[in-house]
């Protein structure tokens, strides 16, 4: 079996930040990998980026967010290329 990544987006009607929410299985020789709850979020420079799931604390009266896991930067990279292009191409429809 080959590996490799399958991504589902689910574009949000929304003009804030938060442009969609992404579903990723990562298909490997041990079974499906699920991971849900990535946002892809629009900074207000314009970039967007893909945000892992999060959990938040407080500490010293501020939310901190800290991500639930870390990926291998290079499967995170192809992770964010997917989910970005699946949005291009859900944004141009």
């Amino acid at each position: 079996m080959k590996e490799h990544v399958e991504v589902q987006v689910w574009k949000l009607d929304s003009d804030g930040p938060f442009l969609a929410t992404a579903r990723v299985i990562i298909v490997s020789e041990w079974g499906d990998i699920v991971i849900t709850g990535l946002k892809a979020i629009r900074s207000k420079k314009g970039q967007i980026w893909i945000a892992l799931p999060q959990a938040n604390y407080q500490k010293d009266g501020k939310t901190v967010y800290k991500d639930i896991f870390r990926l291998p930067s290079r499967l995170k990279k192809q992770i964010d290329d997917q989910i970005l292009t699946e949005l291009g191409e859900k944004v141009e429809q």
